[in-house]
């Protein structure tokens, strides 16, 4: 749960304090990296004038998809986020 919550930071912790054999603890974090990369790129676009509108839309769809994520940990899910998981599946850890 941390490495979700905590975003980049809370994967590091859970990296480096998990367990490194836990498929659940490997699959959040790489949901959490993957998160935090599509933060930024949203961030980056907001500045932007005209195309910051679709920086915020990424943003605000992350924060979505953020709150989403920790309501189904708290359920003990194994949720695929949309469009996380895709490039989650890109992350080697």
């Amino acid at each position: 749960m941390i490495a979700w919550v905590l975003g980049i930071i809370g994967a590091i912790i859970a990296y480096v304090a998990g367990p490194k054999d836990d498929p659940k603890v490997k699959h959040w974090i790489r949901n959490s990296i993957a998160l935090t990369i599509i933060w930024i790129i949203g961030a980056i676009f907001q500045p932007i004038p005209i195309i910051g509108v679709i920086g915020w839309l990424i943003v605000l769809g992350a924060l979505i998809i953020w709150i989403i994520g920790i309501l189904k940990i708290l359920n003990g899910e194994l949720w695929e986020p949309p469009v996380v998981s895709r490039i989650a599946v890109m992350i080697n850890i």
